[in-house]
């Protein structure tokens, strides 16, 4: 059975953007914890930045805070499940 390929365009919404780099930045800031701490577990990572990061983001449901610091966590990117 052959591929279909489907090729679209979509106009970038502002407030997903906001949302992706919002994410973004939260992993980038996991990642930076766990490197000046030597920190590999996730839920030491989160229990460190779960507060500062939900004041910071508090339009951001937690979820999905909890979930870009997963994926920013060395115990994710050491075994390529990013």
């Amino acid at each position: 059975m052959p591929t279909v390929c489907l090729r679209f365009r979509f106009e970038e919404h502002p407030k997903i953007r906001a949302l992706m780099e919002a994410c973004a930045d939260i992993q980038r800031q996991a990642i930076d914890y766990a490197l000046e701490n030597g920190k590999t577990a996730t839920f030491t990572i989160i229990q460190a930045l779960y507060p500062s990061l939900r004041e910071r983001y508090p339009h951001i449901h937690s979820h999905l805070i909890y979930g870009a610091i997963r994926s920013g966590a060395p115990r994710s990117i050491r075994s390529g499940r990013r």
